[in-house]
Order: structure tokens, then C-alpha cells, then sequence
């Protein structure tokens, strides 16, 4: 590992905190979150692409909870941060391109309401800015716990530079591999 890259360690969300990261919490609320753990090398870029893998994933354990609102403006703290070439490839190898991942999520809303201990941990982060162009190459493991089983994805997501999105930056390709 590089000595600029940025790490997080382990990092459950609590209900406060999830509100918080997806920007349904107050400003006072949020100036007291706890910063997250970052290497001190780390470029500022890195730093937010650390944050901003956190922020959407809170997003997502909140929104298959469904403890967020089905609203437009609440979707669209995901929405929003899609670039338009936006393309994930799942685990499982199949590719979706950025609307037909909306349409998914959205209809997903709620889907983990019966598992009260449904969450999303992010762990092993580590971010590289890309020297000379406004990206950054995001790695890590998602875990995620579902029915008292946590299962692992490792992630690599490309993120670019995007004025007005949180964080500054949007989602452009992510790429997951199952973890044995």
C-alpha cells in the first residue's frame, strides 16, 4: 500500500449516524460526528472518496431499512452522485448501467424491514488519487449481515471530481468481487 493511500478501519452505523451521513440530520448533529480514520498522508481527495464511500453506504443500510423516506429528495442523495456513464459490476459478474441501478434501488426500498439486525459495515478502505486527473480509486470491503450472516464483497470504485455533489465527488464504475 502506498504511503498516500487513506484507510478506514471498521465502521457499523448506528441509526444517528446513518441519518447524519445521508444528510437527514440537523448541522449541529453533524459537526459532532466523529471524523472518520484516515491515513495522515492522505490527500484531501483521498479523504473525501473515504467519506463518501461511508456517507452512500449509510445511505443504502438506511434505505433497505427502510428507515429512511421513499422520497425523491431523499433518493436523490443517491441519485445524484451516479455520474450519467455510471456502470456497477456485480459480484456475480452481471453489468448494470446507471438507470437501470436506480430502478433496482429504488423498488428496493424497505427490503431489509423484517431484519432488525441488517447493517453495512465498510472495512479495509483505502483510497489513491489519481496524479494529474481529477479521480480517485476507492478499495474496500463491504460486509454485509443479513438473517445473523455477514457476507463480503471486496469493492474498487472509481470516483471523479463533481462541484455541488457531497464530499465533491460522484461515482463513475464500481467493481465487486465476492470474498470467500
Amino acid at each position: 500500500m502506498s504511503a498516500r493511500a487513506g484507510r478506514l478501519g471498521r465502521r457499523p452505523f448506528t441509526r444517528g449516524a446513518l441519518l447524519c451521513l445521508v444528510g437527514a440530520c440537523g448541522a449541529p448533529q453533524r459537526a459532532t460526528m466523529a471524523p472518520v480514520d484516515v491515513d495522515a498522508a492522505a490527500t484531501s481527495r483521498e479523504r473525501r472518496a473515504a467519506l463518501e464511500v461511508e456517507r452512500l453506504h449509510a445511505f443504502f443500510t438506511g434505505w433497505f431499512r427502510g428507515e429512511l423516506a421513499a422520497r425523491d429528495d431523499v433518493f436523490a442523495g443517491f441519485a445524484d452522485v451516479m455520474a450519467p456513464e455510471f456502470e456497477i459490476v456485480s459480484p456475480g459478474g452481471a453489468s448494470s448501467l446507471r438507470e437501470a441501478l436506480l430502478a433496482a434501488l429504488r423498488g428496493a426500498h424497505g427490503a431489509w424491514r423484517d431484519d432488525a439486525d441488517a447493517t453495512i459495515e465498510i472495512r479495509a478502505q483505502r483510497a489513491t488519487a489519481l496524479p494529474g486527473a481529477p479521480y480517485v480509486l476507492a478499495r474496500y470491503e463491504e460486509w454485509q449481515r443479513r438473517a445473523g450472516a455477514w457476507r463480503g464483497r471486496r469493492s474498487t470504485a472509481l470516483l471523479r471530481e463533481a462541484e455541488g455533489a457531497p464530499h465533491g465527488l460522484e461515482w463513475v464504475h464500481v467493481h465487486e468481487t465476492w470474498m470467500s
